[in-house]
């Protein structure tokens, strides 16, 4: 599976994430994109899931129409590695 960390989750997650390919948005160059370019951005490069602990995503841009997955990590419990809600469905 094709993962995007959005700059504000902690890289150290992608060792919870065997198997799998992980970039950040730093890496692809993004962290300065708005939300709804980075997502479009995302999503036309062909990511199948992106993970961000910014909750207010769901309320500012429409997930659905997304054909990929986006992942909202509580920030205090992204320490235990533990995923609190999911907004968006695959395609």
């Amino acid at each position: 599976m094709k993962c995007l960390f959005d700059h504000n989750v902690d890289r150290r997650l992608r060792r919870h994430l065997p198997g799998h390919e992980i970039r950040t948005t730093k890496e692809k160059g993004g962290q300065k994109l708005g939300n709804g370019v980075l997502l479009q951005a995302a999503a036309d490069a062909g990511f199948d899931v992106f993970l961000r602990s910014d909750k207010k995503l769901e309320y500012e841009q429409n997930l659905k129409k997304l054909p990929m997955t986006v992942i909202v990590i509580d920030k205090y419990l992204e320490r235990t590695s533990r995923v609190v809600a999911i907004r968006g469905s695959p395609a």
